[in-house]
């Protein structure tokens, strides 16, 4: 078992460590760490298999000069899934940084992983991943052309992969879409009557509701016929650091690959503002304003990077990846139906009243499944 849930690895951070971090950090292979380095924890641990975050800083001493280093150190259970296996695995964010291949993407310069300095496999099965620190990155909320500029970002990077031979990797998934749908909905017609349910999807969107789930697999069979890239397959602010020239929004950095597979083109942008609504971060005023702007801006990105296929493919991809947040939405509903510890774990979680969030909940309904609507329909044409 981990043992670190609850340590700060201050506890058995040692030179030994550090050095190969630091010399990495600052280019330079005579660099030794001076003692009185410091660690904090950083965010919540909220990911699948994450035990812990921090910010660990320090000083470095070559021949005649001193200088500041920092990085972030993120400790990870790998034995919390499988490699490839499942939508999220551990195993598959460890093997992604150990490849270095999403770290320099020729031709999406806009969009690339965090650098990863070493990664330590420990005596308790943890692994601990040093990743650089871009802690100046503005924090979300995201402004909505902060939105817009990553999405241009993230179809450079879909937009490279389908011009080269793309990675088969044991740990790189295929398809994961189907495996990203995360809760049935057809229970919802049996708990109509609940005023938890009733007040999420009442009476006019409960029949369509509980069908959400059988389009959404109707959806998958759909998008594996369709040509493959790699995909993050988790691109939501939380996970994306704005790297910043100025004012100027200059590059995208992504965190957290511990969903990456080969998929359609599309996800990775509709995850922009899906996840937004599943947390009730992004209303759906917001989002529907945001919709065709983040969408036309990832095309814009494809597009830089010498993407020719068909639109309606990206399209297609943009609007399942979105559109599979209502089966979130209903099944975190009707599992608070008549569990009064999950509606306080979900009020914890979200940072809101459970009425809120119902309330926001039906909001987002009603402005996401016209568009599973039209995926719907744009399945059977393409």
């Amino acid at each position: 078992m981990v043992s670190t849930n609850n340590q700060n690895p201050m506890e058995s951070l040692s030179v030994d460590d550090l050095t190969p971090v630091v010399r990495r950090i600052t280019g330079d292979d005579a660099a030794s760490v001076m003692p009185g380095w410091t660690a904090k924890r950083i965010g919540k641990s909220v990911g699948f298999g994450t035990v812990g975050l921090y910010r660990v800083t320090g000083e470095a001493e070559s021949p005649g000069t001193r200088r500041q280093w920092s990085a972030v150190l993120k400790v990870l259970d790998e034995r919390a899934g499988g490699t490839g296996a499942g939508f999220v695995s551990p195993k598959t964010e460890i093997a992604a940084y150990r490849s270095g291949i999403f770290e320099k993407p020729a031709g999406a310069e806009g969009f690339r992983a965090a650098t990863c300095y070493a990664i330590h496999a420990k005596a308790d099965g943890s692994h601990w991943l040093w990743l650089e620190d871009i802690s100046d990155a503005p924090v979300p909320p995201w402004s909505d052309d902060q939105y817009i500029s990553s999405a241009r970002h993230i179809g450079q990077f879909s937009g490279i992969w389908t011009r080269r031979p793309l990675p088969i990797e044991p740990w790189l998934g295929r398809d994961k879409f189907e495996a990203s749908i995360l809760g049935e909905t057809e229970s919802v017609l049996a708990l109509r009557q609940n005023s938890i349910v009733a007040r999420a999807i009442p009476a006019d969107l409960v029949e369509r509701a509980a069908i959400v789930r059988p389009d959404l697999q109707f959806l998958a069979s759909t998008l594996r016929r369709l040509p493959s890239t790699v995909c993050h397959s988790d691109c939501h602010p939380k996970n994306l650091l704005l790297v910043m020239k100025g004012s100027s929004h200059a590059a995208t950095v992504a965190i957290d690959w511990a969903s990456a597979s080969l998929g359609p083109v599309g996800i990775d942008s509709g995850g922009l503002i899906g996840s937004g609504l599943v947390w009730t971060e992004m209303g759906a005023e917001r989002a529907r304003r945001l919709e065709k702007p983040v969408f036309d801006s990832y095309m814009a990105g494809l597009t830089d990077a010498g993407w020719r296929g068909d639109p309606r493919h990206a399209r297609l991809g943009f609007l399942a990846f979105m559109t599979r947040y209502c089966a979130s939405m209903i099944s975190i509903t009707t599992s608070m139906a008549t569990d009064i510890k999950r509606q306080e774990r979900i009020s914890g979680l979200v940072g809101k009243p459970v009425a809120t969030t119902l309330d926001e909940y039906q909001r987002n309904l009603r402005f996401l499944l016209p568009l599973l609507d039209e995926a719907v329909e744009l399945a059977k044409q393409v």
